[in-house]
């Protein structure tokens, strides 16, 4: 198993609950759309997600490069945030649309340090909203056929900022390597 990651403090602390885990687990400091470091054709499985595409600004190359490290008829799995939720922002005791679904950004943000509890400060961040026909041509482009697409979850952070009930959480497109 292979673990990837740009941020070496992720890496880091992944690291140690692996090791106190007694897990076998390598880690790789990459952008996950130049994965150079690992061989082609290499893993059975490559799972992909976790809020992940939203930060990545060539969407093509991220599922190119997971592609790439899988095996042949092996299996890809991309489970990411719902687009749909991304447009919305908090209006009342309801929702109004602060971004058409279409637009991709790159989008800024104005944020505090505490990634787990956002809130408007000195660091600017970049997020780019893919839709959902972009991660599945992506994967389609890439080389795999699609085995399932599926949207899940109810869950509502209080992180999210609007009130996203009824709307799925996550996104997930499952694949296999032609």
């Amino acid at each position: 198993m292979t673990s990837v990651d740009i941020a070496q403090g992720q890496l880091d602390v992944a690291a140690r609950r692996a090791e106190e885990l007694r897990l076998d687990i390598a880690f790789l400091r990459a952008d996950v759309t130049d994965l150079g470091g690992l061989a082609d054709a290499h893993f059975d499985h490559v799972y992909t997600g976790g809020h992940v595409a939203v930060w990545v600004s060539d969407i093509w190359r991220y599922y190119a490069e997971a592609a790439r490290i899988l095996r042949r008829g092996g299996l890809l799995v991309v489970n990411e945030y719902h687009p749909f939720r991304r447009i919305w922002r908090p209006q009342g005791d309801g929702l109004a649309v602060a971004t058409p679904y279409g637009e991709r950004g790159p989008f800024a943000y104005h944020r505090n340090d505490d990634i787990l509890r956002p809130s408007p400060g000195p660091l600017v961040s970049y997020e780019f909203h893919w839709t959902i026909a972009d991660m599945i041509n992506a994967v389609l482009r890439a080389g795999c056929q699609l085995v399932a697409v599926e949207e899940y979850g109810e869950h509502v952070g209080d992180w999210e900022g609007a009130p996203t009930h009824g709307l799925p959480e996550f996104f997930l497109i499952i694949a296999v390597k032609a």
